[in-house]
């Protein structure tokens, strides 16, 4: 697949540019390495999601779009808040033949076959079991030099030094903390390890 670089950046996001960048270039690297396809859990208005497309063919996109709490049953009001965001940004930057939505939570991917992909991106729900389903479901569809990043890991100030002491919100306290249990139980099996780690996202491996 031709690499074309696309205006993401302006796309709405909770993340801070920095964040997404470094998203960007592990994508690329993986690309660079051999990487075709690519998959997400929790995608929002599209930003991480147009990141991966301008590296890989197909991209699987993974969201509820609407309250998580709530599972489907929050969907009655999506196509005003999360997924009609989603879809526009998707058409108006020609993605709309190598970007497949999926409206479910990962367990649909108990259901599908392998999908053999070379890179996963995980940003959906915060919650302890959530991310634990999440790791294990993806773990089965990577290929053998597939690579997994997640958010919202050992974030710097948020519980982890250093702290800005000009940031109210920095302090002893991790609001991501299950997010960080949750991987870290994961990295415990030795199958997997971290390749790097850049403010609040992660990016692990298989061991070889």
């Amino acid at each position: 697949m031709t690499i074309k670089l696309l205006d993401w950046r302006s796309l709405h996001s909770m993340g801070e540019i920095p964040e997404f960048e470094k998203l960007e270039e592990w994508a690329k690297a993986s690309h660079e390495g051999g990487g075709r396809s690519a998959l997400e859990v929790g995608s929002y208005h599209g930003k991480s999601t147009v990141i991966m497309a301008q590296f890989f063919n197909p991209v699987y996109a993974i969201d509820l779009w609407g309250n998580v709490e709530q599972g489907l049953r929050g969907y009655q009001d999506i196509g005003q808040h999360h997924f009609e965001p989603f879809i526009k940004n998707i058409i108006s930057l020609n993605l709309i033949d190598h970007v497949f939505p999926i409206v479910s939570s990962s367990s649909i991917l108990e259901l599908l076959p392998p999908l053999n992909v070379d890179f996963v991106y995980i940003d959906a729900s915060h919650k302890y079991e959530d991310v634990k389903k999440d790791l294990l479901f993806v773990r089965r569809h990577l290929s053998n030099i597939g690579c997994i990043a997640c958010d919202d890991y050992k974030r710097p100030g948020w519980g982890y030094p250093p702290y800005n002491p000009d940031n109210p919100n920095h302090g002893p306290n991790d609001p991501w903390k299950e997010v960080t249990k949750a991987i870290d139980e994961f990295l415990a099996t030795n199958e997997f390890k971290i390749i790097e780690h850049h403010l609040g996202k992660v990016l692990i491996g298989k061991v070889q």
